[in-house]
């Protein structure tokens, strides 16, 4: 049986609270990336996960989710050029080469390392 979007929302907002416990706002900006019948989307997390946290965000299914801690260089290099979204705080010469990149969600409030 096909989960509902609102479903879908709510189970990939819970997984992202769980593993961040970050406001609404990370909640907001990861559901929203996912629409019904669009292609998945691809988020690369730069910032430390618990094994548990992991696997609730791989399972609420609605993107494809690579953690940065677990690839090479080269890796890491080709996750950003092809990442919709970010959690966490790249380098800026890393956010030079997102080809397809939306939205940082940053961990930290300010954005001074970028300005």
């Amino acid at each position: 049986m096909r989960q509902s979007s609102r479903a879908r929302k709510t189970e990939i907002c819970g997984a992202f609270h769980a593993a961040f416990g970050k406001p609404d706002d990370l909640c907001y900006n990861m559901s929203t990336i996912w629409r019904e019948g669009e292609q998945m989307k691809e988020v690369l997390v730069l910032v430390p996960c618990r094994d548990r946290h992991r696997q609730m965000l791989r399972q609420a299914g609605a993107c494809r989710i690579m953690f940065g801690e677990d690839l090479s260089p080269e890796q890491r290099a080709q996750a950003i050029v092809h990442a919709d979204a970010i959690v966490g705080e790249p380098e800026i010469a890393e956010i030079q080469t997102a080809e397809k990149l939306a939205w940082i969600q940053m961990t930290w409030a300010g954005t001074d390392k970028y300005t």
